[in-house]
């Protein structure tokens, strides 16, 4: 099953990609059809001779290359097609967009949060508690660091179009969930001046969220 986010503005909104931290590209060399070298000292090597028949330009306009998973993590807005219809009930605002996180997640995971801090002994989880190596670990770390950076460049992109006393709002759910009635036990606001606000987020499944610049 598949986990949605929505962001519902007073305002349209820009859609596209935010965060990401891509590499530049400004040298290319083609060593064989299974070798680069990229910007003189990334060697790149696949398995199946993709560098065959292409030059370089048309390389380096496919290319895309992170430092890091988290250099990877971005969010990518676009505006709502059918499936928004179904969460309009949770917003006031009329604009409505989908959000989704580039190579990252959106919902908070207890656990990568835990083992990101070395917090082993709070591990709810019985199969990686079981499996607990070096591999999950960074795997675990990476995937929450990703996830707060997802959440740091949302609060960055409303922050950058609120004005005044305007708010935006913003709901998580799973696909074919996203009617139902949210947890209001969960309804958060948002004060984006008060950088702890963001910081401390946490979002959750079927979690409205209310962001403004300031309180009052």
């Amino acid at each position: 099953m598949s986990e949605f986010h929505y962001i519902a503005s007073p305002i349209k909104l820009d859609c596209g990609s935010f965060g990401s931290k891509l590499v530049e590209i400004e040298t290319v060399k083609i060593l064989s059809p299974y070798n680069i070298l990229v910007n003189s000292t990334r060697d790149i090597k696949v398995h199946i001779p993709i560098y065959t028949d292409k030059d370089v330009e048309e390389i380096k306009r496919e290319l895309v290359i992170f430092d890091s998973e988290e250099d990877a993590a971005g969010i990518y807005i676009t505006e709502q097609y059918d499936r928004g219809n179904k969460v309009r009930r949770h917003f006031d605002n009329p604009y409505v967009y989908e959000v989704s996180a580039n190579f990252a997640t959106l919902l908070f995971d207890p656990d990568h949060k835990n083992i990101s801090k070395g917090y082993y002994e709070k591990i709810t989880n019985d199969y990686i508690k079981k499996n607990l190596t070096e591999e999950v670990i960074k795997s675990c770390s990476e995937r929450y660091k990703g996830y707060r950076k997802c959440v740091r460049v949302i609060g960055d992109y409303i922050k950058e179009r609120l004005c005044g006393s305007q708010y935006m709002e913003f709901y998580s759910a799973w696909a074919d969930e996203e009617g139902k009635e949210r947890c209001k036990e969960l309804d958060t606001i948002i004060y984006l001046n008060d950088n702890n606000s963001i910081k401390e987020l946490e979002i959750r499944d079927r979690q409205y969220i209310k962001f403004y610049l300031a309180k009052g």
